[in-house]
């Protein structure tokens, strides 16, 4: 009888308790050879996409990124702006549909007559009254006024009042047209600046289209001359436009280098489309201090940049605003702007997005499939081994069990069949 428990004794082989030697004999070569053309198979495909689908590169390399909030930092509100709700483009109320405005009059609108108006602003969804504001480039609100020709320009800073109002006193509308109000300002907690338009009518109200044709530059204003130098050269609505103004004394052409910081900044770049009336309102271009006491000390010119997008074609007028010995000076003039061919901002963007969005599934399958290629190469080189279990019993080894260490060592294993013949006859029971 053979005895066939594992855990006592050991195997005529020498082999380990449990486990019997690596078997490479014909027929387990032959049972070995489809699995591991399956894992070639499988190796192959695991490299094929690696390497043909995937373009090679770094695991988990993103590539480069655009820079977030770099964009038109200069656009504080205007067409377009990189940041959300400030893309304003001719509506009216604000475009993100959180805010409104109210005005009221002392009296009715008429030209000559100066009169106090007050604004409110409220919120859209349940009509509460926005009573707390942010300051923004030194004021509370920044309300610029053009007539319906654009020929008059008006930048008012409205008192905040105790009531969580805006009044502007004493302003009186020179003509029976109609005219355009923007209303630049921060509510406490909207966490953005926004832009609220309405139009009023004064008078009569007869509409005046707005004519206008490009500046032949230099042009003077309250002894002041200011060139401008644009990049490109002819502005278009795809990519940044550069405004370089260089300003010189209307008198003897010396640069002007004495130009005082004026509501937080060295100037300030008003321009509408005379199309939609669309607004744009830019800071110079660089870093300022935010201290006003160092601000103040500082003196700018004769050369001052800003950039922006524009985001139609037509004629575009601008004002420029600088402080130069305690007196504000506005400059104004006109620009073409030709419609651009190729990819907006906005395509521009989405394209970034997209190609942002489709590297990082890359990474996610670069990193699945280098592990699946490292399991491939695991179950490739470290095949799996006969069990005992799965072994037939007649190739399992035969294993002795002796009564006693001491008979174990004197008497040999005899075979079965030995055994039996060794045996003497029984005698017959005749009982």
């Amino acid at each position: 009888m053979q005895n066939t428990d594992l855990g006592r004794g050991s195997f005529l082989d020498g082999s380990v308790f449990g486990r019997a030697k690596p078997d490479y004999s014909t027929s387990y070569m032959k049972r070995m050879v489809p699995r591991i053309r399956v894992q070639a198979v499988f190796l192959f495909y695991a490299l094929l996409c690696g390497f043909v689908i995937i373009p090679p590169g770094a695991v988990f390399a993103h590539g480069d990124e655009a820079p977030a909030e770099t964009l038109y930092s200069q656009t504080q509100i205007g067409l377009p702006d990189s940041r959300q709700g400030h893309a304003h483009g001719g509506m009216v109320g604000d475009q993100s549909g959180n805010f409104d405005v109210s005005i009221s009059s002392s009296g009715p609108y008429q030209a000559g007559i100066p009169q106090a108006l007050r604004f409110t602003i409220t919120k859209k969804a349940t009509g509460e009254q926005v009573k707390e504001f942010v300051q923004t480039q030194t004021k509370y609100l920044h309300l610029i006024i053009v007539s319906s020709d654009l020929a008059e320009f008006y930048h008012e800073h409205p008192d905040l009042e105790s009531d969580g109002t805006f009044l502007l006193k004493d302003f009186a509308f020179k003509r029976e047209v109609p005219y355009t109000l923007y209303f630049d300002l921060s509510p406490s907690g909207s966490g953005d600046d926004i832009l609220l338009r309405r139009d009023i009518g004064v008078g009569q109200n007869v509409y005046i289209a707005p004519f206008l044709k490009s500046t032949q530059f230099p042009v003077a204003s309250q002894g002041l001359q200011v060139r401008l130098f644009l990049d490109p050269g002819e502005p278009k609505t795809i990519g940044n436009t550069f405004f370089t103004f260089t300003l010189s004394d209307a008198a003897n052409g010396a640069p002007v280098s004495d130009l005082e910081a004026y509501l937080g900044v060295p100037a300030h770049l008003v321009m509408i489309s005379q199309k939609s009336f669309d607004y744009i309102h830019m800071h110079p271009s660089g870093n300022f201090p935010t201290d006003p006491v160092k601000l103040d000390a500082l003196r700018f010119g004769p050369n001052i940049q800003f950039q922006t997008t524009f985001p139609e074609e037509g004629f575009y007028k601008g004002w420029l605003q600088v402080l130069r010995g305690g007196n504000i000076v506005v400059l104004a003039f006109v620009i073409s702007v030709e419609k651009g061919t190729g990819l907006t901002r906005d395509q521009i963007a989405t394209n970034v997005h997209f190609v942002q969005a489709r590297e990082e599934n890359r990474s996610i399958v670069k990193f699945a499939l280098i592990t699946l290629f490292m399991c491939g190469m695991i179950l490739l080189f470290y095949p799996k081994r006969s069990s005992i279990s799965s072994l037939p019993p007649s190739s399992l080894p035969v294993v002795a069990s002796p009564a006693s260490p001491q008979a174990s060592a004197t008497s040999p294993v005899q075979p079965a069949s030995d055994s039996k013949q060794n045996q003497p006859p029984q005698q017959p029971n005749n009982t």
